[in-house]
Order: C-alpha cells, then sequence, then structure tokens
C-alpha cells in the first residue's frame, strides 16, 4: 500500500481505538448498572435490530456507493457525483422511515421470533425497548451512507470517530438516567446517539462541496446500481449479524444471561477486529476500487494481499492473549456492580472459543470488499449461505454440550470455513492472487504469537499483585515478546506499521 493508503489506516485506526474505548466504558457502564441478567438479555434482544441494520444495511451503502462514486470521480463528473448521492439518500431515507413505521407497528412479532424462549414479562421489555430504539435506523442509514460518500473522497477521520461521538451521548444517558429510567434509558441513549452519529458527518460533506439536489430520478443509473445491488451486498457483509442473531435466536433457551454474556465476549473480539482491521478494510476498499476501475489487476492482489497479512499481524496474537487472559480482562473490565463472578465465568468461556475466529472476522472484512471491488457480488453471498447452515448445525450440535460456548465455537468454525471459500473463489477470478504470498507471513504469526502466548501465560501464573497491575503487566510482556519474535522472525509488516505513524492527521 502506498503512504497515502497506509497514512489514512492510521488515521483509521487511531478513531476506531478511540471509539472502541469508549465502547467499552459503555460495557462498563452497563455491566455495573445493569449487570447480567433478564433486563440485558431483553434490551440486548431489542438492540439487534438497530445494530443488525447498523452492521448490514450501513455497510452495504459503504459497499455500494464507493465504488459507484469512485468511477464518477475518476472520470471528472464532480457534478454527477453530487447529484447521485443526493438521489440515493433521498430514496434511502423514504424507504427506512416507511420501514421504520412498519417495525414500531410489529415490535412485539420481531421479540418474539428472535427470542421465543423468554418470558412473558421479558418479551414485554424487549418489545418496549425495541419500540423505543427503531427510529434510530433512519439516522442510522443515512449516516452510513454519508460515511460512503466521505470514504470515496477518501475522507476517513470524521467518519471513523462517528461511532465514539454516537457511544458517548449513550453513556451520558446511562450516568444520568439510567437509576430513574432503568433499561430504558439505554434505548433512549441508542437513538439519540444514532442522531448525533449522523449530524457529526455533516460539517465534513459541506466542506467536500457537496451541492444537495431534491430529486428522486428513478432512471439514474447510480439509482439502479444501487437498488440492484444492495439486497445480495446486505447478506454479503450481514454474515457475521446472522451469527449473532442466531445466537440470541439459541441462548435465550439456555441459561439466563447467555445472551448477554455472548454479546460482551464479542464486543471483547470485536477489540482487535474493529480497531485494526476495520482500519485496514476502510483504507483498502477505495483503493482496491481504483485498481478494479483501472484493470490493475497486479495492483489490486498486491493491495489485498498486504491488507490480509496486516490483519493478521494483529487478529492472531490478540486472539492468543484473549485465550490465555480471558478471566483477568473480564474480570478487569466488567465485574463490579450487578455484574458478578457468575458472568464473568460465562463471558470468559465465550471469549475463548470466539477467539479462534478473530482470523476469520478480521480477514472476511478485506476479502468480502475486495469482491465488491471488482463488482462480484454473488460470490460471498453463496458462500455467506455455507457458513450460515454450518453455523446452525454446529450450534445445534454444540448446544447440549457446551451451552452458550458451543455457540460461539459455532461461530468461529463457521466465519473460518467462510473465510476460506472467500479467498478460495476470488484466487480463481484473480489468477495473481497467490496463497504463497500468504503462507510464509502467516506461519511467522502464528509461531511469534505461540511464544507470545507462552511467556504470557508464565508472567500471568507467577504474578501475585492487584487485577489491573496483573492485566498490565501481563499484556505488556505479550507485546515485546510478540515484536521481539517478529523482528527476529523477519516479519516485515512489523516495520510497515512502524512507518506508518503521520506526521498530522488530515481530515476535512
Amino acid at each position: 500500500m502506498g503512504n497515502k493508503v497506509a497514512r489514512a489506516a492510521v488515521i483509521v485506526l487511531i478513531m476506531n481505538l478511540i471509539s472502541r474505548l469508549l465502547g467499552f466504558a459503555r460495557d462498563v457502564v452497563i455491566a455495573k448498572e445493569f449487570g447480567a441478567g433478564g433486563a440485558t438479555d431483553a434490551f440486548m434482544v431489542a438492540y439487534t435490530i438497530p445494530y443488525f441494520l447498523q452492521s448490514i444495511l450501513g455497510m452495504a451503502f459503504v459497499m455500494v456507493i464507493v465504488p459507484i462514486l469512485t468511477k464518477y470521480a475518476l472520470e471528472g463528473r464532480t457534478h454527477e457525483v453530487w447529484r447521485a448521492s443526493s438521489i440515493v439518500l433521498n430514496w434511502t431515507l423514504a424507504i427506512l422511515v416507511l420501514v421504520t413505521l412498519l417495525g414500531m407497528l410489529v415490535s412485539g412479532g420481531l421479540v418474539g421470533l428472535m427470542a421465543p424462549g423468554f418470558s412473558q414479562e421479558l418479551t414485554e421489555l424487549a418489545r418496549q425497548l425495541t419500540f423505543i430504539m427503531f427510529p434510530s435506523i433512519i439516522f442510522m442509514g443515512l449516516g452510513m451512507l454519508v460515511t460512503g460518500i466521505l470514504n470515496a473522497h477518501h475522507v476517513f477521520g470524521t467518519p471513523a470517530f462517528a461511532p465514539a461521538a454516537e457511544n458517548i451521548i449513550l453513556i451520558a444517558i446511562i450516568i444520568i438516567f439510567g437509576s430513574r429510567l432503568g433499561v430504558h434509558a439505554m434505548a433512549v441513549g441508542t437513538l439519540l446517539g444514532f442522531i448525533f452519529f449522523l449530524l457529526i458527518q455533516i460539517p465534513s460533506m459541506r466542506k467536500l462541496g457537496f451541492s444537495y439536489e431534491l430529486s428522486f430520478d428513478v432512471g439514474h443509473p447510480a439509482l439502479k446500481k444501487t437498488a440492484a445491488s444492495i439486497i445480495p451486498i446486505i447478506f454479503g457483509v450481514g454474515v457475521n449479524q446472522i451469527y449473532l442473531a442466531l445466537n440470541r435466536f439459541f441462548a435465550s433457551m439456555v441459561a439466563v444471561g447467555s445472551i448477554t454474556a455472548i454479546d460482551f465476549a464479542y464486543r471483547l473480539i470485536n477489540l482487535p477486529i474493529g480497531i485494526f482491521a476495520a482500519a485496514v478494510s476502510t483504507v483498502v476498499f477505495p483503493t482496491m476500487s481504483q485498481q478494479a476501475v483501472s484493470r490493475d489487476e497486479v495492483g489490486l492482489c498486491d493491495t489485498l494481499t498486504r491488507g490480509l497479512n496486516m490483519v493478521a499481524l494483529i487478529t492472531i496474537p490478540s486472539a492468543v492473549g484473549l485465550m490465555v487472559l480471558n478471566i483477568p480482562v473480564v474480570e478487569l473490565l466488567f465485574q463490579r456492580g450487578a455484574f458478578d463472578g457468575r458472568a464473568t465465568a460465562m463471558t470468559g468461556t465465550a471469549l475463548v472459543y470466539f477467539s479462534w475466529g478473530i482470523l476469520g472476522w478480521g480477514a472476511n472484512m478485506v476479502l468480502v470488499r475486495a469482491y465488491y471491488a471488482v463488482n462480484d457480488i454473488r460470490t460471498p453471498v453463496t458462500t455467506g449461505i455455507v457458513s450460515v447452515i454450518v453455523n446452525i448445525l454446529l450450534s445445534y450440535l454444540f448446544l447440549s454440550r457446551l451451552g452458550h460456548g458451543g455457540l460461539a465455537l459455532a461461530n468461529s468454525l463457521a466465519v473460518l470455513t467462510h473465510c476460506l471459500l472467500l479467498f478460495l473463489f476470488l484466487s480463481r477470478r484473480l489468477p495473481h492472487l497467490k496463497f504463497t504470498s500468504l503462507a510464509m507471513p502467516l506461519f511467522k504469526v502464528i509461531l511469534a504469537s505461540v511464544f507470545m502466548g507462552a511467556a504470557v501465560y508464565y508472567v500471568n501464573q507467577i504474578l501475585t499483585v492487584p487485577l489491573f497491575l496483573e492485566v498490565l503487566i501481563s499484556v505488556l510482556t505479550g507485546v515485546v515478546v510478540y515484536i521481539l519474535m517478529a523482528l527476529l522472525l523477519g516479519i516485515k509488516e512489523i516495520n510497515q506499521i512502524k512507518n506508518l505513524v503521520p506526521k498530522r492527521m488530515q481530515t476535512p
């Protein structure tokens, strides 16, 4: 990747780090205030719909709009860029308003489908929370579409920070109103957070010179392309959220608190995925789209390979570290107030099983974008269907034996299957994409991570210090050992990251 892409990756990484840290602060506040019980299970189920749509519909907008606007920009058709953006925005607003009204009307039925094992009391609570949060999808959808427009113009900082602003609002609402409104405060905070998620990006649009048009031109090529692509892309990028929805479905049938434990564990593994893998995939997507339009297959494969190697560099040692330190990490972050030792043990179990799939989740973010860059929206759908079937079968198989932990393991094995299929089919389409360019870097990263894991385990066992110091010393030990092993093994991505730190952050 060139210096421009690399520096942009660091900008997004920093913004994602801020957002994720605030996300953890949000989870700590939730855990302290509400623990891991029926009320939080009800909120997690209700939150499924806005979060599901944010992760699926929102990301689908980004996947659709970036290649379309990139093509117009490369052709020098600036007016068409803004006209296409306006038309898609207008139709998105109209459709999401209708979806919101319908969803609020059938909120009770939706809860029944997502959590059939809930008691009548929990079902009613989840319905109320769903009703409150449903309008948030309007602001989420528009906000993610604006993110796509900004990314197409290589503006990454503000869109990457927008989720952080969303978390700030939610944390504030819980702290101020949590004791009076209970879990309903989280629903109100979620809605207000999504509103702010959209509003904070508007100034960057104005700085780009965005020219809005009130047009619903149904014959515009950009709208036709968006309409034709959005449904399959929604499924292609939404596989992970389907996993989580299935988790909540199955977990509602086992021990109380299982849904919350799975959700908290998933958020923990999302730290390396959401910070680093998301930064790499966000930045390489416009570059791969440009290379695809220019028919530069060699450059596209090189960008993709470098992106995958950089994702592996962080996700694999993160997975090993979370496996070794699963209980201390969960205890440090969440065990306070209503979140007790039982909740910590349940979350730690799910965290270990989820960790096996971290590489797959991170790599898929890059691979799926490569497919959309080359205008292939069918293959991610096909492979996604296969992985969902694998997930369902394994969930049935593991649930009775491993409980909620079996659901996390099913997710991990399904996502690794998905990752393998995506790479296999993409290598057939792009002959210059070779597994050999990934094999040796991957082996070196795994070897360095094993040594790191052994060192962390040993240090953690001999430490007799307060929990915070125990985790801090263990993590620092892991970082030092991993970097030393990476340098010893000649993992070149370490040097690439070292050279990526920009002198200043440039965001419109």
